[in-house]
């Protein structure tokens, strides 16, 4: 389904029990399903696969500018993350149950902008609204 107007990401926000950070970039989410092996021993040449029923929902990378003042949320439960989609068309938000499962920092150098990034490993179905 094509959209009449691309976004152009300005705006994007994301929210997280107890972290909150200036969003740079996103990657993700990378939903993925697994193909069976339905294979038998009257199968010539080709093999066969069906889908399974389950969607992996994937992870959610973000790039971001690095809070010292601020620890991730690395050691926090699994709750909400929330997604506003920016500057899209028709602004869309995504929320899923999520857990961080990585956060590191790099830069320093003078002049230059501390960064850090940070992964979501989804759980469940998002909800759009």
């Amino acid at each position: 389904m094509p959209i009449a107007t691309p976004a152009d990401g300005h705006g994007l926000t994301l929210t997280y029990t107890g972290f909150s950070a200036n969003v740079v970039g996103v990657t993700g989410p990378n939903f993925s399903r697994e193909s069976i092996d339905k294979t038998h021993m009257g199968t010539v040449i080709w093999k066969e696969f069906m889908p399974s029923d389950l969607v992996d929902p994937g992870e959610i990378g973000v790039e971001l500018e690095f809070d010292s003042q601020a620890l991730p949320a690395i050691t926090g439960a699994t709750s909400d993350l929330v997604i506003v989609w920016g500057n899209a068309e028709t602004l869309k938000t995504w929320t899923c149950s999520a857990f961080m499962t990585a956060f590191s920092v790099s830069g320093g150098a003078s002049g230059a902008r501390m960064m850090a990034s940070a992964t979501f490993k989804l759980s469940g179905i998002p909800v759009v609204s």
